[in-house]
């Protein structure tokens, strides 16, 4: 056709048949390889039909027998774990009976001190599903109506009362350190400044030590060791330097 050029040199010719020749070599092993493994498979299945034939009546009665005996036993570890699972749904259900309340009042004080005052209350419902009085709107709203950040700040005054709310059942013996990773990247800066001032002024009374891992700038008031990573190093740690 008008326009195509084709190369019917020797050398291009060459070449070509090369690769040809290449490219059948490659075909003809793999249908050799795949032949071989045919074959090996062909065997292997003659085998088992030999031994299907082979296979006696009384040791197919012994495994037969030795099916329902494991069917039994089974059933036996089904029945107690039902039971374990009946008893953990109790236990689940006591254990939060006796935590939403604290949780609902350490919640409330959490989110109150992050946000400023914008929200004061919080109910929990049965299965945790978070609602939260909002003071411009007078009632109890949703949470997943709300921003993604302000979410994931309720999310964050939950786990903290979570904690909280378990302090007590340990009779003072518990690990005194909290570690809180990400807490601060989706806040804005007034909320993050809340949310140090919690971890120094309201936490530090129940955590001698709380490690705070963060991408974003930090600004707010208390006495911190700055620990820095950069490009996989560690920088630090710092002298101790007062956020304002």
């Amino acid at each position: 056709p008008e326009g195509i050029e084709i190369d019917l040199s020797e050398e291009n010719i060459s070449d070509e048949l090369k690769k040809a020749e290449r490219r059948y070599h490659e075909i003809s092993n793999n249908l050799s390889a795949t032949k071989e493994r045919i074959k090996n498979l062909e065997s292997r299945l003659k085998e088992i039909e030999k031994e299907i034939k082979s296979y006696e009546e009384e040791k197919i009665e012994e495994k037969y027998e030795d099916l329902k005996r494991k069917r039994s036993e089974m059933r036996e570890r089904l029945t107690v774990l039902e039971r374990l699972v009946h008893v953990l749904r109790e236990v689940s259900t006591e254990i939060g009976d006796s935590l939403s309340p604290s949780m609902e009042r350490y919640m409330s004080e959490v989110i109150s001190y992050v946000t400023g005052g914008r929200y004061k209350a919080v109910r929990l419902g049965e299965r945790y599903e978070i609602e939260v009085f909002d003071s411009e709107a007078g009632r109890f709203i949703p949470k997943d109506i709300y921003s993604g950040g302000t979410i994931d700040q309720f999310l964050l005054a939950m786990r903290i009362s979570f904690i909280l709310s378990l302090l007590p059942q340990t009779r003072g013996r518990y690990p005194r350190f909290l570690l809180l990773d990400e807490p601060l990247s989706s806040s804005d800066s007034e909320r993050r400044r809340n949310i140090l001032r919690l971890m120094s002024k309201v936490l530090t009374r129940y955590f001698d030590q709380i490690f705070l891992i963060t991408h974003v700038e930090v600004e707010g008031e208390g006495d911190w060791t700055e620990i820095s990573v950069e490009n996989g190093r560690v920088r630090g740690p710092s002298q101790q330097m007062s956020l304002v």
